[in-house]
């Protein structure tokens, strides 16, 4: 099994084992409906005037019928029921490769593959509607590896017909999660990931921090936590788990010619089993926040047969101003 080890990280990024596609793209229907302050525009996209408010819309319950992209692809991922399914790597290759449009194998060690839907762990997979777009003002975005493809929306059809390889339209604009934000002091980077493998139960944690516009000279911060639990047979399988998250972060970001920090601390316990655990806070200010990163962090997540995966950068600064 592969060993735990910490490593600093963008967001999304992972040694990827791409498999040859055979099948052409499924129809997927969906069915939605009205939302509280916000509202659905042609095409089954959802419609925010802010991404502060798409952040609140991910740590909302929603209980209003939309299938978002994420979710689409969760159900049709557990309805495979695959560690019951597939009982060789060779026959769990053969189906990725038939259905590669779906789902992916991610290489993480000699000979160990994680088996995943695509766009699996993405920040905004929750918003996105089956064919990964969602609008913003006036804006369209399109989930893709990495980032977001982004457009306005009287031009919203190019993102259907943009290379992933790099042609693309002049009137598409790609949006990468990588930041390289410094300060000469205390940076633990904009994005932390890793893994706690127990025989063969596994959670991998991850932390990212981005900014945002609320326009005019406000801005804010969101320090995203997400886990997720696997099971390991032919290789390794989502599962539902008990997830506890207990966190501690320094959020450092640049603003008016100087570096400013904000702490923050957040405890919770699913009440019962989840396929993953996704925790946005939010921080706002009345400064053009112009870069941000994570200052030190004494976080973890865990599980009660994968153990912990416990992030500790830093710890001295934290309730330090």
């Amino acid at each position: 099994m592969k060993t735990n080890k910490l490593f600093t990280t963008v967001m999304l990024a992972m040694m990827l084992l791409i498999v040859g596609c055979k099948k052409e793209n499924q129809d997927k229907q969906t069915q939605f409906s009205n939302k509280s302050r916000l509202t659905l525009m042609q095409e089954n996209v959802l419609h925010f005037d802010s991404f502060d408010e798409v952040y609140d819309y991910l740590n909302a319950d929603q209980q209003d019928g939309f299938m978002s992209y994420g979710e689409i692809m969760d159900q049709a991922y557990f309805e495979l029921d695959p560690e019951k399914r597939f009982k060789t790597l060779e026959e769990l290759k053969a189906f990725v490769e038939a259905n590669c449009d779906r789902y992916q194998l991610i290489l993480v060690g000699e000979d160990e593959f994680m088996f995943e839907s695509r766009l699996y762990n993405h920040p905004f997979r929750n918003v996105a509607n089956q064919e990964g777009l969602f609008q913003v003002k006036d804006s369209t975005y399109r989930i893709v590896e990495n980032g977001l493809l982004a457009t306005p929306t009287e031009n919203a059809k190019e993102l259907s017909v943009w290379d992933p390889m790099g042609i693309c339209s002049n009137k598409v604009v790609y949006h990468s999660f990588v930041s390289n934000s410094k300060d000469n002091s205390n940076n633990c980077g904009s994005s932390l990931e890793d893994e706690h493998v127990d025989g063969f139960n596994k959670i991998v944690f991850s932390i990212t921090i981005t900014n945002g516009s609320l326009g005019g000279s406000y801005s804010f911060l969101n320090l995203r936590y997400y886990a997720k639990p696997y099971h390991y047979s032919v290789a390794w399988f989502g599962c539902y788990r008990t997830i506890t998250l207990s966190t501690h972060t320094a959020c450092d970001y640049y603003a008016n010619n100087t570096w400013k920090r904000h702490d923050n601390t957040y405890s919770y316990e699913t009440p019962s089993t989840v396929s993953s655990l996704e925790k946005n806070i939010k921080f706002f200010t009345n400064s053009i926040i112009q870069d941000v990163h994570i200052g030190g962090t004494d976080s973890y997540a865990r599980t009660a047969d994968a153990g912990k995966v416990h992030f500790k950068c830093n710890v001295g600064i934290l309730n330090m101003q």
